[in-house]
């Protein structure tokens, strides 16, 4: 990674982690415990000459154990193993997250105090802590953009994020690219992060799309969990797959790489999940004839096409994503329709004919040509909508 923070960067950092917002709070403490007036300003020179050569034995420490960790690493290094893997633990446990209470019921305080809302304060605190989760795992116009496409509110797309991040695992599979801090190249571990924003952003909008408003999140997460569990366990890794897992396990643990690639597959897996509720089917039953039917139309070239597909105009990327979205809904009513009639993918083939063949001849001609567009993408998805 380039280094890009220089010292205002470094100084500011630093000054949002000591002052944060107990300094309103604090004060108060410190006040009503103290004295004196003079007893206050010296508890509070105390604690600054105190935080000053904390830094100064921080900097000396970071000097001399240039390796990623920070106090975790001195820990180690300074004393043994076990006590950096006992900081740790208790440090992502109690620490941080008591830390993050804190500083999410402080927050809740002064809003009610200067807005209140109808509402109690805890709720106002989980609300900004799922707020920041949002913007930390899935980037800060995440909400934006999601209503922009979805036309919903932020709440609900707050709500589909839940789902997402429920349902995959999303938080647990980042944690575990953090471990790769000072073992992988840093640039690798950016582009798997960039891959869990992405899923966050297509999960999230076909859960708004596809699931009620209203349906209970913790039951929805366990249907949805389940399916994707039963349907992974019976998947076989094309070559395509496999390969990638090869190689990116050059890098990171094997049963990382194998997560992170298979990720993406997941998608058409709560499609399938879906269908098979719908229907009453058996997943692997509707998952054979839905990779059967994509395959047969073409809509897997399709999609690798858009995924490659970068448009530069911001409303085009919106107008992109809404035809991914319309490819799925399609190959989704047209499996409905064979699941239900009992029909099987090659009949349909056959039934379909030339409208068949002159999507496929379209798709290869957009595929051969390399020139890719929203309106030829359109066109595409035009012609799959129109098979019966």
């Amino acid at each position: 990674m380039r280094h890009r923070l220089g010292l205002t960067d470094t100084a500011f950092l630093v000054m949002g982690g000591i002052v944060g917002s107990g300094i309103f709070m604090n004060p108060h403490v410190v006040a009503v415990a103290a004295p004196s007036t003079a007893a206050i300003l010296g508890a509070w020179t105390l604690g600054g000459a105190v935080a000053l050569a904390a830094g100064f034995i921080w900097a000396e420490l970071a000097a001399r154990c240039p390796g990623v960790g920070g106090q975790y690493v001195y820990l180690k290094e300074g004393f043994h193993p076990w006590v950096g893997f006992i900081y740790g633990w208790s440090n992502l446990i109690v620490t941080q997250t008591g830390g993050m209470a804190a500083v999410a019921m402080t927050f809740a305080r002064y809003a009610h105090t200067i807005a209140p809302p109808p509402w109690p304060e805890s709720v106002t605190a989980i609300v900004a802590l799922v707020v920041l989760t949002i913007v930390n795992l899935a980037g800060p116009v995440f909400v934006l953009r999601t209503r922009e496409v979805a036309g919903l509110s932020s709440a609900d797309v707050a709500r589909g994020f839940v789902l997402s991040d429920g349902v995959f695992g999303l938080s647990a599979l980042k944690s575990r690219i953090d471990g790769l801090d000072g073992k992988a190249d840093a640039r690798l571990q950016i582009e798997m992060y960039g891959g869990i924003a992405d899923q966050f952003r297509r999960a999230t909008r076909w859960f708004l799309a596809n699931e009620a408003l209203d349906a209970p999140i913790a039951q929805t997460v366990l249907r949805y969990r389940a399916s994707l569990e039963a349907l992974q366990e019976s998947r076989a890794l094309n070559e395509g797959d496999a390969a990638q897992i090869q190689a990116l396990a050059q890098q990171v643990p094997e049963d990382l790489a194998r997560d992170w690639v298979m990720m993406r597959r997941l998608d058409q897996d709560l499609d399938v999940a879906l269908l098979a509720r719908e229907t009453g089917k058996p997943p692997g039953e509707v998952a054979s004839l839905y990779a059967a039917l994509g395959g047969a139309i073409g809509l897997d070239r399709l999609r690798l096409l858009a995924e490659q597909y970068v448009p530069s105009e911001h409303w085009d990327r919106l107008a992109l994503r809404r035809l991914m979205d319309g490819l799925s809904r399609s190959q989704r009513t047209i499996a409905t329709r064979l699941l239900s009639g009992g029909t099987g993918v090659e009949a349909w083939i056959t039934a379909q004919g030339p409208a068949l063949e002159r999507t496929r001849d379209f798709l290869q001609t957009l595929e051969a040509s390399g020139d890719l567009s929203v309106a030829k993408l359109m066109l595409a998805s035009s012609q799959i909508q129109n098979l019966g």
